[in-house]
This record gives C-alpha cells, structure tokens and sequence, in this order.
C-alpha cells in the first residue's frame, strides 16, 4: 500500500488520536503539513510529527495560498477543526480536490451540508464523515463490559455527550 500524506487542519485532541497511526506506521500514513491558529499545537505538531515549519500554517488562506505557488501538498486533509468552523475549513480544500475525513456534525444547516456534498462529487473528493466518539478508550471500556455481560442484560442504554 502506498503510503497517504495528509493535511492536519486543528491540530487538537482528535487529530493526535488520527496521527498516532502515522507515528507507529509510517510507511502508510505521513502528516504533510499542519494548519492551526495556535503557535504552540503548530511547533508541538512539526516536532512530533517532523513537519517543517515551511508547511506550517496558521489559516486555511495561508495552506491554500501556498498550494496555488507549489502545487498539491498532501493526497487528504484530517478536519479536525471544532463544528462551528467545518464550512469554512473544509470548503478551500474541496474546491482544490483533496480526499477529507471530517468529524460529525459536518454543519448545522441543510444548505451547507448540500454545497459541500455537491463539491466534494464535482470535484471526485473522498469525503468520510468520522464518528469518534465509538472508539474512545472510555466507550470501548463499556463496550467491553456489555460485551462480556458484567452488568446483566441491556435492555435500554442512553447517552449523552455534553
């Protein structure tokens, strides 16, 4: 398999549970380029995933100006931005045809949801939405303890995130 370069765009929590892959595999997985607002997530993402600080952003405007100069900078970009701002993140990189995991909710509004599945197909982009939550240690410790019956039969189960 060949190995897939990608985009971090928020370089937060849930990407760092995404690219600990990249760290124990790196024939198959390689961090490209890192956009985050915060000076600190950029230098701690370059360090640990050996990023240059040349393909360290702090915008989506600065990632997608350096993309018109020098060309395509990675096969996918990992959205890992808060809700509020998946729009306005993913929407840039859609438009130049790059593959993209983005977390769930991809917006909060039909007519965006629409525009950015409109672009991905014009565009022939993979666009995988992530539900994360499924595999935090937390829920599959429970999952685990249903699993075994510890607690009995489930007849009802309710979550809730807050």
């Amino acid at each position: 398999m060949k190995q897939v370069t990608v985009i971090i765009v928020g370089n937060g929590d849930r990407a760092n549970c995404y690219c600990r892959f990249a760290l124990n595999h790196p024939e198959s997985l390689k961090v490209a380029a890192i956009v985050d607002p915060s000076e600190r997530k950029r230098r701690e993402g370059a360090e640990k995933y050996g990023v240059s600080s040349e393909l360290c952003f702090r915008s989506v405007t600065e990632c997608i100006a350096y993309h018109e100069v020098h060309g395509r900078i990675a096969d996918a970009v990992l959205d890992c931005t808060m809700d509020e701002l998946h729009y306005e993140t993913a929407m840039p990189f859609l438009e130049k045809g790059y593959h993209m995991l983005l977390e769930k909710p991809i917006v909060n509004n039909m007519e965006q949801l629409l525009e950015i599945k409109r672009t991905a197909e014009a565009n022939g982009c993979l666009l995988m939405v992530c539900h994360v939550l499924r595999y935090t240690p937390f829920f599959m410790a429970v999952k685990e303890v249903i699993l075994r019956g510890d607690i009995g039969e489930i007849v009802h189960m309710e979550t809730s995130e807050n």
